[in-house]
């Protein structure tokens, strides 16, 4: 199998730069644009720096994506396709043409209506 590398951020300077270096060390490159310098971003970040105390924000594009659709389009670039089974806690994706569990959901991570997947190996 060959090297696979996703890089949230491909097109800013530390994505491109990584992005470069592991092409050529033969990895097959996929990324996410990096959306940093629209107008609108800008403003959200000006507008956090303008606060008297510090807190957590976070700022959107008005796109929603379960970490389920993350999963599944990370790994069909690497060339798997997740079957999904169980529900709640149990739910686990597993590769289509091994059987094998690849990804699980993680009770001690899950927070509200948020899940997080660990990856296994």
């Amino acid at each position: 199998m060959s090297k696979i590398a996703l890089i949230t951020g491909v097109t800013g300077q530390d994505g491109l730069y990584l992005s470069r270096h592991l092409l050529g060390r033969g990895y097959k490159v996929y990324g996410t644009l990096r959306k940093s310098f629209e107008v609108s971003y800008v403003e959200a970040m000006w507008m956090m720096l303008q606060r008297e105390k510090p807190g957590d924000y976070v700022i959107a594009t008005g796109e929603t994506h379960s970490v389920r659709e993350f999963v599944e389009v990370a790994f069909r670039a690497a060339g798997i396709e997740i079957a999904w089974s169980g529900s709640g806690t149990d739910e686990k994706g597993t590769d289509r043409e091994t059987g094998k569990t690849v990804v699980r959901v993680a009770p001690e991570k899950r927070r509200d209506n948020h899940q997080v997947c660990g990856i296994h190996g």
